[in-house]
């Protein structure tokens, strides 16, 4: 776990020091590029301090198929799921039934148990996967938890791969407001710290060369640089070298390019993507050729149009850059031309 020092800062400066953030803190960014791994590096740094830290996977809610007291249920079902864990005599608390009539009334009567019952511990609560609570149906409990924020009943830390935007388009009634910060790639300086300092005893090698060809082909995707380190270092053990080269880089990233898993499961996962968005993106890979990376944004409109544009940048897949907009790496960019092919 490397490259998101801001984050631990931000976690720092508030929960360590007792202070309320004000505003639950919301970390998004694509899947796969790390959100997760905060998320446990935050419950980590938060039981430093006197705070007991519950990370809750919220998969398995579904606002859309579920009433808002079975949302509610679920919820409070998963808290005490990983709240008995840590404290097992909480056990005789119980979740906020499926079928209560005041579901909202139990549930703040939920959290104001739980918070006398800690305290004077105070527990931060680490939400993954924080949009599939989000829609119309769910504007009260999202206005509870804004509630529950405020008065310090629990702390609340989000994450989820929606950007903030979007989120307040699921719901733009909600009371709820959250700070929002980006879990984007990494840059140059931090790729590089990820790529050397695990083989620092190793002897082996990688030449700034080497990792501007890994910055090069990944953008700086931390699950495209794993996976590029991973197979470097195995093929240096095959041949007894001890240099990994650009050459290696750019073989490594062609065959990574070919393997649908690794985009289907990252940037160009059908969970983010609509099938308008995958032909588009396929479409504005068609139109770079040889080692072109950057289209003119007027090609680009007139290409797939302004607004398919917007949702692309918003969906992590493209970028502004100088002269224009490009695809987020040049794996990416021939996993794309392979697609059409």
């Amino acid at each position: 776990f490397q490259g998101r020092e801001n984050e631990l800062a931000l976690i720092r400066t508030f929960f360590l020091s007792g202070r309320n953030s004000g505003a639950p803190l919301y970390f998004h960014g694509i899947r796969k590029v790390g959100k997760t791994s905060l998320l446990e590096r935050v419950r980590q740094e938060l039981l430093l301090a006197d705070i007991l830290p519950i990370r809750v996977d919220l998969k398995g809610i579904d606002p859309q198929s579920q009433s808002p007291v079975q949302v509610i249920n679920s919820l409070t079902e998963k808290i005490l799921t990983e709240l008995r864990t840590a404290r097992p005599e909480l056990a005789d608390i119980t979740p906020v039934p499926p079928d209560h009539g005041n579901y909202l009334h139990a549930a703040e009567t939920f959290f104001r148990a739980v918070a006398e019952r800690l305290h004077p511990t105070r527990m931060v609560l680490l939400l993954d996967e924080f949009h599939l609570l989000v829609s119309h149906g769910t504007k009260p409990l999202l206005d509870l938890i804004r509630l529950v924020h405020q008065r310090d009943d629990a702390w609340f830390i989000m994450s989820g791969w929606k950007r903030p935007e979007i989120i307040r388009e699921a719901c733009p009634e909600t009371e709820l407001s959250l700070q929002p910060h980006a879990i984007d790639f990494l840059p140059m300086e931090t790729v590089a710290r990820v790529l050397r300092e695990p083989m620092a005893n190793s002897g082996i090698e990688i030449p700034d060369e080497a990792v501007e060809r890994v910055q090069l082909q990944t953008a700086g995707n931390p699950y495209h640089v794993a996976k590029l380190a991973w197979l470097s270092v195995n093929r240096l053990n095959a041949q007894h070298r001890t240099i990994i080269t650009p050459h290696d880089i750019d073989e490594l990233a062609g065959l990574l390019a070919r393997d649908e898993g690794n985009f289907g499961a990252s940037s160009f996962s059908p969970l983010i993507l609509n099938s308008d968005e995958q032909r588009a993106a396929m479409k504005f890979s068609r139109l770079l050729s040889g080692e072109q990376m950057v289209l003119p944004i007027a090609q680009a409109m007139e290409a797939i149009g302004s607004q398919m544009l917007i949702q692309l940048e918003q969906k992590y897949l493209i970028e502004k850059c100088p002269g224009g907009v490009r695809l987020r790496g040049k794996m990416l960019t021939t996993y794309l031309q392979n697609r059409l092919n």
